[in-house]
């Protein structure tokens, strides 16, 4: 084997095994309605969640769009028809919350280690970053970033398949409020499910910065929340977000 090509090879084994990794740290945030016979159940909306444990608190977190949507679908729908889950696991989201921003476009829940971990059809973790909140992301940097598009989730009633995609690349914009990304959807390597151009269910997935050492890890610092343009994604900086939950409201 040439040595290019084992770099290649050694290259991409370490993108694999961090995308991995960004993958137990997150999960679908979804519900569905069950119809008034019990017959049959269809998912209504979604998107994602990351979990950390600051030191301080268990936290799930999330685009406050998103729950927004969920409370507007328990006012139109009954609570009593919808099933919320988080993952593979139900859950009560309002029961949980923290704080939330319409603002900034932030909600953070109290989410235990034992929820992440119970689910036994998907294997979820806690980021555990040495210090909260992070260093910001810079220009230049190499970030993995990405969630659960709806495009390509597969419906079985209240049951749903939802694939994870992640993009991979090197950062190009950063502002006070926002990451912003501008990823070449029909070239770009998806990792983890089928290509796929439309990034909505993404809100509230994690942007990780990619750190490089003796062991390249993970640092998560920020939130997807909005697709601005055809052909951008922007995120929230995880700084907005306090050891305790609470959230800045720049």
């Amino acid at each position: 084997m040439d040595l290019e090509r084992d770099t290649v090879l050694r290259r991409r084994a370490v993108v694999n095994a961090l995308s991995g990794s960004a993958q137990r740290m997150c999960a679908p945030f979804w519900w569905s309605i069950q119809a008034p016979d019990h017959k049959q159940a269809r998912i209504l909306h979604g998107g994602s969640i990351c979990y950390i444990k600051t030191g301080v608190r268990e936290l799930g977190i999330t685009a406050d769009h998103v729950y927004k949507q969920y409370l507007s679908d328990l006012t139109e729908f009954g609570a009593e028809y919808i099933e919320c889950q988080f993952g593979g696991s139900t859950i009560d989201p309002q029961r949980h919350l923290v704080a939330r921003s319409e603002r900034m476009d932030l909600a953070t829940f109290e989410i235990p280690e034992v929820f992440v971990t119970a689910s036994v059809t998907q294997r979820k973790t806690q980021h555990g970053p040495a210090k909260w909140p992070p260093d910001r992301v810079r220009v230049g940097e190499i970030v993995l970033y990405g969630g659960y598009p709806a495009a390509v989730r597969e419906e079985r009633g209240s049951l749903a398949e939802l694939p994870f995609e992640w993009m991979l690349g090197r950062l190009k914009e950063v502002t006070d409020h926002n990451i912003v990304f501008e990823p070449d959807f029909e070239s770009a390597e998806w990792l983890g499910a089928q290509r796929n151009a439309d990034p909505g269910g993404m809100s509230g997935g994690p942007v990780f910065r990619v750190a490089e050492g003796l062991i390249a890890h993970l640092e998560l610092v920020g939130f997807i929340y909005e697709f601005p343009f055809g052909d951008a994604i922007s995120a929230r900086h995880a700084d907005l977000i306090m050891p305790d939950g609470s959230i800045q409201d720049r």
